[in-house]
């Protein structure tokens, strides 16, 4: 069963303009974090960096500003989902002849 969290952000941060989840140009934001102005660590004026895992390799992390992340246009993201669509239905098909071999090769043995 999953169960939802909420973080809270300090009412004195500014608030991040991405939040966990989507897809980007950049791959999928998997993480943030608040960076606080670095010249006199004032918390109000600071800055978001987000972890973005590419969306094919999530191994690969990088960290990226704000202003650098690009989110995909509907378009995009729908092209995007339908390539992964059929990515795993590649992956499903190559499973099933994988069972009806085994169940072939199990009712050979009985």
């Amino acid at each position: 069963m999953e169960t939802l969290n909420s973080i809270t952000i300090p009412s004195y941060w500014t608030q991040p303009k991405y939040s966990l989840g989507p897809r980007t140009q950049q791959g999928i934001i998997v993480g943030l974090q608040y960076y606080p102005n670095s010249e006199t660590y004032d918390w109000s004026n600071g800055s978001w960096r987000y972890a973005v895992a590419d969306c094919h390799d999530c191994l690969e992390v990088v960290h990226l500003d704000e202003e650098k992340i690009q989110l995909l246009s509907p378009q995009q993201l729908q092209i995007q989902i339908q390539e992964e669509i059929q990515i795993y239905q590649s992956k499903i098909d190559a499973l099933n002849e994988q069972m009806k071999i085994s169940q072939l090769l199990m009712a050979t043995r009985k």
